[in-house]
């Protein structure tokens, strides 16, 4: 009996030889992929839009306006905003170096504030409210043509809540020039969410008031709201919502004798979604590109 020996061809075939080949795509995949998400990721950012800091309640280059001659700001300096209201209600307004739009969806505009309130009206649901607003040119009366969202914080539970401003009236708070959104309607929280008692004084709490922009098409935009550490509670604007906004507007309740708000910390951000330009979304494929070459011809030399 005979054997036939082996092929020679066979001592070529090393397991390093038999091992399948990869494409040069799926080498490239993790490295496009991690290189495009941190393009994406440094797309976004926020910016701050108003701060104590730049308030200017007089005088040239005046920003801050009081919807009340009688009331007034006294020892407002960087790090504190103290407004002074009479026995009547009255708001001030905060306008921005320029209007902040929403236009991509995920942008958004955040009002967030610590304030103190001294002597401020312990009944009705609506003793502090805030709003982001489009006032247009206007400072401290004619706020007839202003748009925009509020949420009035206060004890008593039917006028508590978010409103859109749909009517004119030069007062910027004025009731007629509001439509009140149903608490069944909204998206998260109830009207317990804006809860706010003044039994004592001061009264010193936080807060954040924002609107978010989810569809830029149809100029859909959640608005959102917290006390704290409370429930956050939202609000679905679906039918042609504002998405332009240069103020920030804050209202006190009148009580006997004079009350006041003293911010130690009003801010107004703009947190931008994270929306490549097309350069720059050109700039990390083609170094993700570069990068899948490097790795093909490391792979190469470990062959030969």
């Amino acid at each position: 009996m005979s054997f036939r020996k082996p092929l020679r061809h066979f001592r070529y075939m090393t397991s390093e030889k038999m091992q399948p080949r990869v494409s040069t795509l799926r080498l490239a995949r993790p490295a496009i992929a991690a290189i495009a998400f941190a393009g994406l990721v440094s797309s976004a950012f926020a910016a701050t839009v108003f701060q104590i800091s730049d308030a200017v309640t007089s005088g040239g280059g005046q920003n801050v306006f009081a919807s009340d001659p009688a009331s007034t700001f006294t020892g407002t300096t960087s790090t504190r905003l103290i407004y002074n209201n009479g026995t009547s209600g009255s708001y001030f307004v905060a306008k921005f170096p320029e209007t902040v739009s929403l236009t991509n969806v995920g942008d958004k505009i955040t009002f967030d504030w610590t304030v103190a309130v001294t002597n401020g009206a312990n009944s009705g649901g609506q003793a502090f409210r805030v709003g982001l607003f489009d006032v247009g040119t206007a400072t401290d009366s004619n706020f007839g043509t202003s748009t925009g969202y509020r949420a009035d914080y206060g004890t008593s539970t039917n006028n508590r809540g978010f409103y859109e401003r749909t009517g004119s009236n030069a007062g910027l708070f004025t009731a007629g020039a509001y439509t009140q959104y149903n608490v069944n309607d909204y998206a998260s929280g109830d009207r317990g969410s804006f809860t706010r008692t003044f039994a004592t004084s001061p009264v010193t709490f936080s807060g954040s008031f924002s609107i978010e922009l989810l569809d830029a098409k149809d100029r859909k935009v959640r608005i959102s709201t917290v006390l704290g550490t409370g429930t956050v509670a939202s609000i679905i604007d679906d039918a042609s919502a504002f998405t332009a906004f240069n103020s920030v507007a804050i209202w006190i309740a009148g009580a006997a004798g004079t009350s006041g708000l003293d911010f130690s910390n009003l801010t107004v951000t703009l947190t931008a979604a994270a929306v490549p330009e097309p350069a720059a979304a050109a700039a990390w494929l083609s170094a993700g590109l570069a990068l899948a070459g490097i790795m093909l011809r490391k792979r190469r030399q470990r062959e030969l």
